[in-house]
């Protein structure tokens, strides 16, 4: 009798020292905007894009939400609207109709990040006031913010969002709270718009090393996979697209494409051309190139979706057409 009430003892004890498994979502570079918002005169952007994928991008989201009964919640990664917008009032249409959109999709809480395309447009600044960050304030229980950068826990797991607009301050702010830490997370979450790795110094990419930190990004529009690995601790960059083409939008499937280094590294300078950084290839052969041990990616753009358990966490990738199989990944292993 009491070997059994011993062992009743112990599993109790483990049952309650287990953490959590539960799944979440994460979505990008959405770029809604009706077409009545646009200025006239700028580049059109994304307005037929948007307009005829939305039907095909609710559909998909309502899907991957339903068939995940263990979902806690969505990670909206930037660029949720288009920007480029005539004044205001019409910002704050576009805001309001892509919140509106995820709101009917996804019965759940969505924790959003500041891409660069949020803050673009006539009235830009009034319409984030007035829509966005008060939304966001809401779901993080705040009573105001004025820029996109908190924390928190889920059970525990650790969680850190980095505004776009002060891209500095994000990443400090990462740190400080990372350097705050009055215990050791089970696993630590980074939310930026733009990954890391893109244009950047090496300086944060090894303090979420020292963490074993998944990195979740956009800004790109490339389902990517990369690993950092300095000192044996890896930090795990993810990103993502969401943005469904115009052509037959309902039939987007995920595939691998590449999983060769000389793809991120051929990306990098045109990248750096593109942003007339003369030295910076010099750099990232220096700096970053040797410690970026995989790079993968994928064609295709709709949702990954994160399952985290005590075992570690897995990656699924998944289109907008429904018959097309996910790719699942373990990316990171207890």
């Amino acid at each position: 009798m009491k070997k059994i009430a011993l062992l009743l003892t112990l599993s109790a004890a483990l049952y309650l020292c287990a953490g959590e498994s539960y799944s979440f979502h994460l979505i990008s570079d959405l770029h809604l905007g009706p077409a009545d918002t646009y200025h006239p005169t700028r580049f059109k952007g994304n307005r037929q894009r948007a307009d005829l994928s939305t039907p095909a991008l609710k559909n998909m989201l309502s899907r991957i939400c339903k068939n995940t009964p263990d979902t806690k919640f969505v990670i909206q990664l930037g660029d949720l609207i288009e920007g480029n917008t005539k004044g205001t009032a019409e910002h704050r249409k576009q805001i309001r109709s892509a919140l509106d959109l995820l709101k009917e999709s996804c019965p759940c809480p969505v924790y959003h990040t500041m891409g660069n395309h949020e803050p673009f447009g006539l009235g830009a600044a009034e319409a984030l006031k007035a829509e966005l960050l008060p939304e966001i304030a809401k779901t993080i229980n705040k009573k105001q913010i004025n820029f996109v950068n908190y924390s928190f826990f889920h059970g525990d797991d650790l969680f850190i969002f980095s505004d776009y607009r002060r891209p500095a301050k994000g990443s400090q702010f990462i740190t400080d709270t990372l350097k705050a830490l009055k215990k050791k997370p089970r696993y630590v979450f980074i939310a930026c718009h733009i990954p890391v790795t893109f244009l950047t110094r090496t300086e944060l990419a090894d303090t979420l090393a020292q963490y074993n930190a998944v990195v979740m990004s956009g800004h790109i529009h490339w389902n990517t996979l990369l690993h950092y690995t300095k000192n044996g601790k890896t930090m795990t960059q993810i990103t993502v697209t969401t943005q469904l083409p115009a052509k037959n939008p309902a039939k987007q499937r995920i595939r691998i494409s590449t999983t060769e280094k000389k793809v991120f590294r051929d990306f990098i300078e045109k990248q750096a051309k593109k942003h007339k950084k003369k030295n910076y290839m010099e750099y990232y052969t220096k700096e970053w190139e040797p410690y970026i041990t995989s790079f993968t990616t994928y064609r295709g753009s709709g949702v990954t979706t994160v399952h985290v358990s005590d075992n570690g966490i897995i990656l699924e990738r998944n289109g907008s057409d429904p018959a097309g199989k996910p790719i699942v990944i373990t990316i990171l292993k207890k």
